[in-house]
């Protein structure tokens, strides 16, 4: 099973998933909670690649408005 990211964005002033672009309907509050979640998003033990355990826990990439990974 291929691994689809995730895109959030504004469509009518509201928060909303973009992308896939064939997604089936969400319940706002589902959107809403992911809309939250990233509020409270707190980077801790930021390590550069090199100092990075050899295994990956996971992955994941948030990006802003303005580019900033």
């Amino acid at each position: 099973m291929a691994i689809r990211p995730l895109t959030f964005g504004r469509v009518e002033g509201k928060f909303a998933l973009t992308q896939p672009a064939d997604h089936p309907k969400l319940e706002d509050y589902k959107v809403d909670d992911v809309a939250r979640g990233l509020e409270s998003l707190t980077l801790q033990s930021v390590k550069a690649d090199a100092e990075a355990p050899a295994t990956e826990a996971g992955h994941a990439v948030f990006t802003t408005m303005t580019d900033l990974r």
